[in-house]
């Protein structure tokens, strides 16, 4: 089993990295700029999209338990 993980890790080519890294990159940045790299500054910038999500899927009553899931998996 070792010798397949190996062989399939092999195949994996560096430039393989190069889209997530940017994404990561860009995401950092963004976050940046908005002077969200604290926890309470994160939160406060979050305020309005969470409002705004919510208000949209509050339209589906089938997604009513999803803020439990979501508890749920942090909790945990």
């Amino acid at each position: 089993m070792n010798e397949k993980v190996i062989n399939n890790y092999s195949k994996i080519k560096p430039t393989f990295f190069i889209v997530p890294i940017l994404f990561l990159i860009i995401i950092f940045i963004n976050l940046y700029v908005k002077d969200s790299l604290s926890i309470g500054k994160y939160v406060e910038n979050q305020k309005e999209h969470f409002y705004m999500l919510n208000s949209l899927l509050s339209q589906f009553p089938y997604i009513d338990n999803f803020n439990e899931l979501g508890d749920a998996l942090i909790h945990h």
